[in-house]
């Protein structure tokens, strides 16, 4: 849209020696990462692919997304027939769904659980690599190796292996090129090589003299799901209140906990899951009436901060989570 274009403008980008050290490239990223601490946007577009045979979904109307480092995220979608809540705190990552058929679905989990529910399902459950995709936590600098991309690419490839919380190790992969000084994909993958997620990041707009991707195409191809999200109207390093980053209070729909559900037992088949287990109250998602809504905080404004203190005689900056996404 037009804000969005005022907001983030294009400028040609700056061209680069075209071989960096492995030191090189990951100081070039995290002097970026460094520069952003969070990012909100009320104009998100996303489309989801689903399914082999590429069902799409999309999200647009009043969509809005929010970042923090190192762990708040905060994406509330919302379709014709449609509307998601997915977010993190420093206690737990959830998933509110509202599908086409007026289904509801409401899970959570602990950030301690999360290594027991990575051995009960397919889902590459790794929040840390979701943040370093959206550009707000560094990248690791030491034990990183680099190669070449396929010739004429001008491309890097940052190479590291990472232990995950269920105790596995697997693979990282960032690429950057080398003319642009920009990141153009992240990759998470096992040790067979076997790609996990992959993210590819597009459009890089400058907003308040930081650089930001305004298109990110998101794979999962175990689940064989697809989103893509472009972003318009960014702003940055604007505080939030916590109140963004608590669980919605959806009465008509208690959240499922999977991590206690887990521990106590019950056991839940994840379509796409390598694995067969006993199946429970978990293999379907809740069903309720379809007018019971979460219950959005009203106002999430902060007020601006000055160097030491709040300045009350400077209004509250509106962000992109002063309105609920649709009507409550």
């Amino acid at each position: 849209g037009l804000a969005g274009c005022l907001r983030g403008s294009l400028r040609p980008p700056p061209v680069m020696k075209p071989v960096l050290s492995p030191i090189e490239a990951v100081t070039l990223i995290n002097q970026r990462a460094a520069q952003l601490h969070s990012w909100n946007s009320n104009d998100v577009r996303i489309t989801v692919r689903m399914g082999k045979l590429g069902r799409i979904l999309r999200y647009g109307l009043k969509s809005t997304f929010a970042v923090e480092a190192p762990i708040h995220l905060r994406l509330i979608a919302k379709a014709t027939m449609a509307q998601a809540d997915i977010g993190s705190n420093d206690d737990r990552i959830w998933v509110w769904l509202h599908g086409t058929g007026g289904e509801r679905s409401f899970v959570t989990v602990r950030h301690e659980d999360i290594p027991l529910v990575q051995q009960h399902t397919a889902i590459p459950f790794e929040p840390e690599f979701l943040m370093e995709v959206l550009g707000v936590i560094p990248l690791p600098e030491h034990g990183i190796s680099t190669s070449s991309g396929h010739q004429g690419s001008n491309e890097v490839h940052l190479n590291f292996k990472r232990q995950v919380a269920d105790g596995r190790t697997l693979r990282r992969a960032v690429v950057l090129n080398t003319r642009s000084g920009y990141v153009t994909q992240h990759r998470l993958e096992d040790l067979r090589g076997h790609v996990l997620a992959q993210a590819t990041l597009k459009n890089y707009r400058t907003v308040d003299g930081i650089e930001l991707p305004h298109r990110i195409d998101i794979e999962l191809p175990v689940r064989n799901i697809h989103f893509t999200v472009v972003l318009h109207d960014v702003t940055v390093n604007t505080p939030l209140t916590a109140a963004v980053w608590q669980m919605p209070n959806s009465p008509g729909t208690p959240p499922i906990d999977l991590g206690r559900e887990l521990a106590a037992g019950n056991r839940f088949a994840a379509p796409g899951s390598p694995r067969d287990y006993p199946t429970s109250n978990l293999d379907a998602p809740p069903f309720v009436d379809s007018r019971n809504l979460p219950d959005y905080p009203r106002d999430l404004r902060h007020p601006k901060h000055g160097s030491a203190a709040v300045d009350a005689d400077q209004p509250a900056r509106q962000s992109a989570f002063d309105e609920p996404p649709w009507e409550l």
